[in-house]
C-alpha cells in the first residue's frame, strides 16, 4: 500500500493498521472522520501533518518511523496517546500537548 487513497474512501473506519507497509504520504486518511486507532509502525512516514483533521483519533503508533515533530496533533480532541521509540528521538512534543507520549526500546 503506497497510497492510502482508496483507505481515505473507507469513511466508517475505526482501526487501521499499515505495519511495515511502503506509505510515506498520509494525507489521504484525514476524512477517516470516525478513526480511533491508527498504527503507522515501521512505515517511511515522516509527518503527521496529514492526521491533523482526524477528531476521533485515540491512540497513534509511530514506531520506528522518521516522524520527528508532534506538533501538528496537539490540535485532536480525543488523542489520548502517541507511541514513539528511543530511535526516534529527539521528538518535538507540543508543550500544550492533551496527550500522552508512551516511549518504547
Amino acid at each position: 500500500v503506497q497510497k492510502v487513497d482508496l483507505i481515505a474512501a473507507m469513511a466508517s473506519l475505526r482501526k487501521l493498521t499499515l505495519i511495515q507497509q511502503p506509505v510515506k504520504d498520509i494525507s489521504g486518511l484525514n476524512h477517516l472522520q470516525v478513526l480511533e486507532e491508527l498504527n503507522l509502525a515501521c512505515t517511511g512516514v515522516s509527518s503527521v501533518a496529514g492526521l491533523t483533521d482526524l477528531p476521533s483519533l485515540r491512540t497513534l503508533n509511530l514506531i520506528h518511523t522518521n516522524v520527528k515533530d508532534l506538533t501538528p496533533l496537539a490540535g485532536l480532541p480525543k488523542l489520548e496517546r502517541v507511541i514513539v521509540n528511543t530511535g526516534m528521538l529527539p521528538v518535538t512534543i507540543p508543550g500544550d500537548a492533551k496527550f500522552d507520549v508512551v516511549l518504547v526500546k
